[in-house]
């Protein structure tokens, strides 16, 4: 999806035009004239996109949760981390955020130096940090470093333990699909958020990149959740 879509998709939603709701991404495709959408026949499609050729899209939409307490970060938080350290991160979270140590999970779309988005699971009972990393290359493990800076700098402030002493985490990477291009890491990363925190395996791949594009469009122009299966 090139910029241009995306600021004539933003412009449509926050246009209040109530026609939208409710409303097809092949109408709304009509409506804007996206000709650049071009909707795609796959064998695989009830299971990316499910719904999208009978008519039960928005009956079937997704209502899982996870029974935990999870910290969403916004996606500027990495990148204040790295220009501006703990205090310029710890802004970004948002004033009422206090305590992390008082989650279960932090999770945080993670934009690395390249231009490259990661999704980025920080497991705070089990001292962990697990990057799903569509090329899971190893040049980006001191970046992740200052992730643990971070959590150490914040567990010591908030926690204040009697010595002082600093948490040992484990640094893993995921088991994330590969992409074999440079413009698909968004949609791996949303991808990857989506199969992880609903607990769902990972069995989507390069080839169903177009038509999940689609998928996240959808979603976002209906606000709606469509089911994600257990099936490969």
């Amino acid at each position: 999806m090139d910029q241009q879509l995306i600021l004539d998709v933003i412009e449509l939603v926050s246009s209040g035009d109530e026609s939208v709701v409710g409303t097809s991404l092949q109408e709304i495709s009509e409506k804007m004239n996206l000709s650049r959408i071009n909707y795609i026949q796959s064998d695989r499609q009830n299971i990316i996109f499910p719904g999208l050729f009978n008519g039960t899209l928005f009956q079937s939409f997704s209502r899982n949760c996870i029974d935990q307490l999870i910290l969403s970060l916004p996606p500027v938080f990495f990148k204040d981390l790295v220009r501006g350290g703990f205090d310029k991160a710890t802004k970004s979270m948002g004033a009422t955020i206090k305590n992390l140590f008082f989650y279960d999970k932090v999770i945080t779309p993670t934009h690395l130096e390249g231009n490259h988005w990661t999704f980025t699971v920080v497991n705070i009972k089990s001292r962990s940090i697990t990057l799903y990393d569509s090329i899971k290359s190893s040049i980006y493990e001191d970046q992740i470093n200052l992730l643990v800076e971070f959590l150490n700098h914040a567990y010591l402030k908030y926690e204040k333990p009697v010595d002082d002493q600093r948490l040992e985490w484990s640094l893993n990477f995921g088991e994330s699909p590969l992409q074999n291009n440079t413009s698909d890491c968004g949609v791996f990363t949303c991808t990857n958020a989506r199969h992880v925190l609903l607990g769902k395996p990972l069995y989507y791949t390069q080839e169903d990149a177009p038509l999940l594009r689609h998928r996240i469009t959808f979603e976002i122009l209906n606000n709606v959740l469509l089911p994600t299966p257990d099936i490969s």
